[in-house]
């Protein structure tokens, strides 16, 4: 029998994994392996500010050297490379933001991102920044692909992954395991991100999905190794010279599936951050599992075996590695967990 059944190999779901593993516990993870599925589309960019007023992430104080360290285990464990340490380069629109910048980078709290009040010129030519940029350090950015697959193949490699659409049908609780057709467990943990099925039966458990919408493309003539944020925000990939463009916010929408409409808009965005030509080479959607209050969700229901590992919203890559922890020390060692995230909020 394991530990824990986990259902769901995003990022959220492989990060519980590998944590749940390294404090001794048996993990059995069962995935669609949908490779255009939210994580793996995902831009996988962990940014300490954000917004349109700079404002430095929840928890970012601990939450991106914990990341830092957490993916540069994984990739050491696992012999393989995912992750870059880069900085973003915000571009200035406007007196305001310029306004803005000069007082978060004056401010104590916010030195470690914001070390100078310097402002920056891209190449002009290439990029549209006539007030200049400012530096934000500290940002990570992981290819989400490489990740996921490189934490599939070491389930694999343990025996302990199946690949098959998830029948919730087939789950059945008694009072001391849950089952799922041959896998015995002591618990089930749901990592599935944006499920409707899921949302819809417990309907009392308060999400507020968001879709999103990224382009893939090539550009001439143009290279850096760091994130550019116009009115787009344009990040480096691991192949040189491919760059993903994104992202869309959209609260009301029918499908998962990506919109012309989108892709317009996001070309458009693009003109407008740089004077080089490109090439659009993929068009990818995803669905954000964003809670209704905007923080992530841990926990198992009332008297039951099952649980839930969610709500990271726009921000996977960056909550997930933190929280995974979390989770495990509250599962593993017992320690509570904070009240602002624990499932137990919506009961």
């Amino acid at each position: 029998m394991y530990d824990f059944l986990i259902i769901g190999q995003g990022v959220a779901g492989s990060l519980l994994a590998w944590e749940l593993a390294k404090a001794g516990k048996s993990v059995f993870v069962i995935d669609k392996g949908n490779p255009y599925s939210t994580s793996n589309v995902a831009s996988g960019i962990v940014n300490p500010i954000t917004g349109k007023r700079f404002v430095k992430s929840w928890l970012m104080d601990e939450i991106q050297p914990f990341s830092l360290k957490c993916y540069r285990e994984i990739e050491h464990d696992l012999n393989v490379n995912f992750l870059s340490e880069l900085s973003v380069y915000h571009v200035l629109n406007s007196v305001q933001e310029i306004n803005d910048w000069s007082a978060k980078a004056a401010t104590f709290h916010y030195e470690k991102y914001l070390s100078t009040s310097e402002i920056h010129y891209l190449d002009k030519e290439k990029v549209r920044n006539p007030n200049g940029c400012f530096e934000i350090n500290g940002a990570l950015k992981i290819s989400a692909s490489n990740f996921l697959s490189a934490i599939k193949n070491w389930l694999e490699a343990k025996y302990c992954y199946s690949e098959e659409v998830f029948e919730e049908a087939a789950l059945n609780e008694s009072r001391d395991f849950v089952e799922y057709k041959n896998v015995r467990a002591e618990k089930a943990i749901f990592a599935t991100g944006y499920d409707e099925f899921f949302l819809k039966k417990h309907s009392n458990v308060k999400f507020s999905p968001v879709k999103g919408e990224g382009l893939v493309v090539e550009i001439s003539d143009f290279f850096s190794e760091n994130i550019v944020q116009g009115n787009v925000m344009i990040s480096p990939t691991m192949a040189k010279g491919i760059y993903y463009v994104g992202s869309t916010y959209e609260w009301n929408f029918r499908d998962e599936l990506p919109t012309e409409s989108r892709k317009s808009e996001l070309i458009e965005r693009l003109k407008d951050t740089i004077n080089c030509n490109f090439k659009v080479l993929e068009h990818v959607a995803g669905i954000r599992p964003a809670s209704a209050d905007r923080r992530p969700i841990l926990g198992f229901f009332p008297n039951s075996r099952i649980g839930i590992f969610n709500g990271m919203g726009t921000k996977g890559f960056s909550l997930s590695p933190y929280f995974a922890k979390h989770f495990c020390d509250s599962l593993v060692a017992g320690k509570a967990l904070l009240p602002e995230v624990d499932l137990k909020r919506f009961f």
